[in-house]
């Protein structure tokens, strides 16, 4: 009797969880039609029962928000009011980190005028 108890708690919790990435690929695919990857797929410890979801597209990543369900996505910055944290911000830099600013390449006469003054 005891392990008939423990399988039904252990299938409560699993089907407890969050959406599988073919559901939230399936989700996504209605409002975003082209080929894209789920790189991650992650419950916000912040907002629970929301799950964030990086997609990979060709070599970008974009993050999107989905409930428990996969019935909402939500596009958008999460950010944390009391100490104005991106939520977003830090998940889409932790796959796509920023690219150090390069001073524009100047043409060879641009070079040959400065050289002359």
């Amino acid at each position: 009797m005891r392990k008939v108890v423990l399988f039904l708690i252990a299938l409560l919790l699993i089907g407890c969880g969050g959406p599988s990435k073919d559901k939230v690929k399936e989700s996504i695919k209605q409002i975003l039609p082209i080929e894209f990857e789920i790189a991650s797929l992650k419950e916000l410890k912040e907002i629970p029962g929301v799950y964030e979801v990086v997609i990979k597209l060709d070599k970008q990543h974009i993050v999107f928000y989905v409930d428990k369900k996969a019935k909402y996505i939500i596009s958008g910055s999460i950010v944390e009011t009391a100490t104005k944290k991106n939520i977003t911000l830090e998940a889409q830099n932790a796959y796509n980190p920023p690219q150090p600013v390069q001073p524009p390449q100047q043409s060879a006469p641009e070079q040959q005028q400065k050289k002359r003054k």
